[in-house]
């Protein structure tokens, strides 16, 4: 486990800056650490998931409104 891991799983019981005095890092980098780790699951995004809010967002079901003139 790395440190930054033992601070993240740490953090809801002790001080983020306590525990990276603890562990000789920086806070500075624990939390640029923090901000890679959650930009890389937003890029983990999946791509249809990518396709089908854009095609809604486009679209915007255009099949309701032929549904209802019939």
């Amino acid at each position: 486990m790395s440190r930054y891991r033992f601070i993240e799983a740490q953090r809801d019981h002790y001080p983020v800056r306590l525990l990276c005095q603890l562990m000789a890092v920086p806070a500075s980098g624990y939390y640029a650490w923090q901000q890679a780790q959650h930009q890389k699951v937003a890029q983990h995004e999946p791509a249809w998931e990518t396709a089908l809010v854009k095609a809604f967002g486009v679209h915007k079901r255009p099949w309701l409104k032929v549904w209802y003139k019939s």
